[in-house]
C-alpha cells in the first residue's frame, strides 16, 4: 500500500512511513532505502505520523480513533492513547512544549496529551469559540 504521511527520524538517520494498509515502515537512509522494519498494531489505515524527540517515539494515529508510540529502536509499540471517538485527522508535537501532543478528529474534538505520563490532559472543541478564553467545552 503507498504511504500516506511520512516523517524523517534523524537520530536513526531513518524514514518513517505509514499507510492504509495499517503499517508503518522504517526506511534505513543509510542503506540506501532499504526496510529496516515494518511494525504493525493498528486495526485500521495510519493516516498521521510524526517523531517525538523528547522521548524518542514515532507517534502514529489514524481511522482506529487510537494514538500509538513506538519505540523504534526496540522495534516495538509501548503504549496506545484512546479517548477519541472518532477517526484522528492530526497529529503533532506541541511546540516549546516538548512532552505534549495534539490531537485532532474528524468531529473536531482535540485532545491534549502528556506523553510522559500517557493520559489526556485537556479536550476541546476545535471550533469552539470559548477554547480560546480557556472555558470548557458546551456539550
Amino acid at each position: 500500500s503507498p504511504a500516506q504521511v511520512m516523517t524523517w527520524i534523524p537520530q536513526m538517520e531513518v524514514l518513517a512511513s505509514a499507510a492504509l494498509d495499517r503499517t508503518i515502515r522504517l526506511w534505513d537512509m543509510i542503506q540506501h532505502g532499504k526496510l529496516s522494519h515494518e511494525f504493525r498494531g493498528h486495526t485500521k489505515g495510519v493516516t498521521c505520523l510524526e517523531w517525538v524527540p523528547s522521548v524518542r517515539s514515532l507517534l502514529s494515529a489514524g481511522f482506529d480513533h487510537t494514538l500509538s508510540l513506538w519505540d523504534p529502536q526496540a522495534g516495538c509499540k509501548f503504549a496506545d492513547l484512546r479517548g477519541h471517538g472518532s477517526s484522528i485527522a492530526g497529529a503533532k508535537v506541541v511546540p516549546d512544549s516538548p512532552y505534549e501532543v495534539v490531537s485532532v478528529d474528524y468531529s473536531g474534538i482535540c485532545k491534549l496529551w502528556d506523553v510522559r505520563r500517557l493520559e489526556c490532559v485537556q479536550t476541546f472543541l476545535a471550533n469552539d469559540a470559548g477554547a480560546e478564553a480557556g472555558q470548557e467545552p458546551q456539550g
